[in-house]
């Protein structure tokens, strides 16, 4: 297989994937940049309101899925989420129990956000934005080495 073709098979995975949900809230599939070091096994899904990002990394064997606003400003992982939905200790059993391959990893994102739709659509209220880049910061000086 191509890395051409093998891009084209991560994003239409990801398409398939997030079909119902850009059904339901009208999210279209955003044209990526071209940027020279770009990762191509990204694929981003918007409206009017939020965003959802699926990128696969460390060679397809894990993915990270992000979300925000439309305007892009700020974006948070999943992770981010959770920790602020159920705590700090199931962010670390989520990094502990980690599938391999993008697939398993998007799929088990995926059904966080769908468990929690309101949470990842509804991000006009500032003080869940601010508690979201408050974890953020709590993460990097975590996880400073």
């Amino acid at each position: 297989m191509t890395e051409s073709e093998a891009i084209e098979n991560f994003k239409e995975f990801c398409r398939q994937e997030l079909k119902a949900l850009a059904h339901q809230f009208g999210l279209k599939e955003v044209v990526s940049s071209k940027h020279k070091f770009e990762n191509p096994y990204k694929i981003a899904f918007k409206n009017k309101e939020f965003f959802i990002q699926l990128e696969s990394i460390s060679y397809g064997f894990r993915s990270t899925t992000t979300f925000g606003k439309s305007s892009r400003v700020n974006s948070f992982s999943v992770q981010n989420a959770l920790c602020l939905l159920k705590g700090r200790a199931e962010v670390e059993k989520y990094n502990d129990i980690c599938p391999s391959g993008y697939p398993a990893n998007i799929k088990r994102d995926l059904k966080i956000l769908n468990d929690n739709l309101n949470f990842f659509t509804q991000l006009n209220d500032n003080q869940k934005i601010a508690a979201l880049l408050n974890v953020q910061k709590e993460n990097l000086k975590q996880y400073r080495v």
